[in-house]
C-alpha cells in the first residue's frame, strides 16, 4: 500500500537541508544529510531517498505519423542510457 503525503519547505535564502529527519508510522526513523533546495524528492520508506527525474520534449511533441520526430531531453543529476545507447542527458547530445 502507498500513501502519499506531500509536503513544500519554506528555505528561505538557504540551498540545502543539512538535516532531514521521517519518523514513519511504522516506527522507523530516517535521517538524510545536505538535501538540495529547490527540488522535489521521493522518499520511500527503508527504501531509498531520489530527486524527481523528468524527460521532456524539446519543441513540439505532435507526432502526426509522417516521419515525424521528437527530441526527448532528461534532466541533470542523473545517469542515462537512451535506447540509442548515448549516455548524455539528450539522446543527441
Amino acid at each position: 500500500m502507498v500513501t502519499t503525503f506531500a509536503g513544500m519547505f519554506g528555505l528561505g535564502s538557504h540551498t540545502t537541508i543539512p538535516t532531514l529527519t521521517i519518523r514513519w508510522p511504522s516506527g522507523l526513523t530516517e535521517t538524510f544529510n545536505d538535501i538540495d533546495a529547490d527540488q522535489y524528492i521521493t522518499v520511500i520508506e527503508n527504501t531509498c531517498i531520489s530527486p524527481e527525474a523528468t524527460i521532456t520534449p524539446i519543441g513540439n511533441p505532435v507526432l502526426c505519423g509522417n516521419g515525424d520526430s521528437v527530441v526527448l531531453e532528461a534532466n541533470d543529476g542523473f545517469t542515462y542510457t537512451w535506447s540509442n545507447g548515448a549516455p548524455a542527458h539528450s539522446p543527441f547530445s
